[in-house]
């Protein structure tokens, strides 16, 4: 499914604010909407996507450009990039930063928003 999907929208952060971009995406689109984590996904997880298709869970290193190339990045309509904070960082995005990096550096065609 991964190596297949395009014109997706992909989101990385932190689960907890995913509800709530959902219900703003879901008036706007009928894409598939990736999340993608470094993390196995949890109980959270299912409960947010019991009542949506078209969303799908991919856990990915968040450092790695192969990892990230087959959440299909290179296709995807969108990334979006929630903040977060690393737990020993006093940088409020510092969770987004390296995936910045790896985007800009790798993927330069790929649309993203912070």
């Amino acid at each position: 499914m991964q190596e297949r999907i395009q014109n997706h929208i992909l989101i990385f952060g932190l689960i907890e604010y995913l509800p709530y971009l959902l219900k703003k995406l879901q008036n706007y689109t009928n894409q598939y909407i990736c999340y993608v984590s470094d993390l196995p996904a949890t109980e959270n997880w299912i409960k947010i996507q019991k009542n949506l298709p078209n969303l799908i869970y991919f856990e990915s290193s968040l450092n790695d450009v192969q990892d990230l190339e087959r959440t299909g990045i290179r296709k995807a309509f969108h990334v979006i990039l929630l903040s977060w904070l690393v737990s020993d960082s006093t940088i409020q995005d510092s969770g987004i930063l390296p995936i910045v990096k790896l985007i800009e550096d790798n993927f330069k065609d790929v649309n993203f928003t912070l």
